[in-house]
């Protein structure tokens, strides 16, 4: 690298740059380079990357007012990226604590003040397993029709889609299970247990794949409400249903269904839902911009 001096210590290295080089610039153009030093501690038998190696590197080299303009550019990209990461783990900070009071009951929603009852899961409605299509039969996936939801779909609070969808064929053979607009759906068995308890209402009519379950909730109960529930009890849930010397993390069914939480009546339940989905809302529209800036500074 043209213009740098390097001193380097057991663990780490300093470039000291010359009057041909801006460090903002240094800085941004070896962050670009994340492939190549990575490639240097892959080569190296103990993860260490060799001042030789280094020596070798090279990057483009502009003149000094462009380094600066291209340095300002991207500085002024992290400013507003980190500002925005700020205010995204403020709103979700305050979104868990709205879980924390509105779930509780220890806060309640304007005009309401009935008790609220303890109902296990199983008595919410019925629920339904999914299953997954032959792949041998072409007629059972094509032409798509109904969106097929996997756990690699339960990113989103809401599912509008799935990654695959099965034909009308499938459905009529009964190759799968197809549940109504609404349900809450719920891995069952995923690696992601580990971590988290997926949870996610589908928009419209969708098939659901084996290592999901799917809750249609009776007309005394809200889908958003339960929905914000099974997130806000995720982790116990987890604690208490996984079933245990499985070579992938799942969740015993009947321990699931026998799961108690506490549920108001079904006003307060749509109230409560809409208060904590708004803040999803806000959530998401947040880290889309994070997400599209990103991409922007790449």
């Amino acid at each position: 690298v043209m213009g740098v001096d390097m001193a380097t210590s057991q663990d780490f290295m300093t470039w000291t740059c010359g009057p041909r080089l801006r460090p903002m610039y240094l800085l941004y153009a070896l962050r670009a380079m994340k492939q190549e030093f990575a490639r240097l501690v892959m080569g190296s038998t103990h993860k260490t990357i060799y001042m030789p190696d280094i020596e070798r590197l090279t990057i483009p080299l502009p003149t000094i007012r462009e380094q600066e303009a291209i340095a300002d550019t991207l500085s002024n990209l992290d400013a507003v990226i980190e500002s925005l990461e700020r205010v995204l783990t403020k709103k979700r900070l305050i979104k868990q604590g709205a879980m924390q009071d509105l779930l509780t009951s220890s806060r309640r929603m304007p005009g309401f003040n009935r008790p609220w009852s303890t109902v296990s899961l199983g008595m919410l409605g019925p629920w339904y397993g999914g299953m997954t299509p032959s792949m041998r039969r072409l007629d059972y996936w094509y032409p798509p029709s109904i969106p097929w939801v996997t756990p690699a779909d339960m990113k989103f609070r809401t599912l509008f889609d799935a990654g695959f969808s099965v034909s009308d064929r499938a459905i009529a053979e009964r190759a799968t299970t197809v549940v109504p607009a609404r349900a809450v759906l719920v891995v069952v068995r995923s690696g992601i247990l580990r971590k988290q308890l997926p949870v996610a209402v589908n928009s419209k009519p969708m098939a659901i794949n084996q290592d999901l379950k799917a809750l249609v909730p009776s007309a005394d109960y809200d889908s958003e409400f339960l929905l914000q529930a099974m997130l806000f009890h995720g982790g116990d849930i987890r604690a208490r249903c996984l079933k245990s010397g499985t070579t992938v993390e799942s969740i015993h069914f009947g321990w699931l269904k026998a799961y108690e939480i506490a549920i108001p009546e079904h006003s307060e339940q749509v109230a409560i839902g809409r208060v904590l989905s708004d803040l999803d809302a806000e959530i998401a529209a947040l880290e889309e911009k994070v997400r599209k800036l990103a991409d922007l500074r790449r």
